[in-house]
């Protein structure tokens, strides 16, 4: 699936969840406060609409607070890792003792 890229106003581009929090973590506040600002989330807007997320896009379509947003996806991002590694050792373990 190819999703249409976020376009930061100080030029960058996102074309990912990981890639938008990496650029969340190192852009300057002008730039964040650009896309959040005067009750809009331009990063909700790009998560709904590209990304096809809905239910992240609720999760962060009312904060305003950089690192809110950058906890919820993280969260989204990193877990599915993480859950995936759990549930494959459980099968290992299964496999390995029965």
């Amino acid at each position: 699936m190819v999703i249409d890229r976020f376009y930061f106003s100080n030029g960058e581009s996102a074309g990912s969840l990981n890639e938008l929090l990496e650029k969340l973590k190192v852009i300057d506040d002008e730039c964040f406060f650009h896309h959040t600002g005067e009750g809009r989330n331009d990063f909700a807007n790009w998560i709904n609409d590209c990304v096809k997320d809905k239910t992240l896009g609720k999760k962060i379509e009312k904060l305003t607070d950089r690192a809110k947003i950058i906890a919820v996806l993280d969260k989204k991002v990193n877990t599915p890792a993480k859950v995936k590694s759990g549930i494959i050792d459980q099968i290992k373990g299964a496999i390995l003792y029965g």
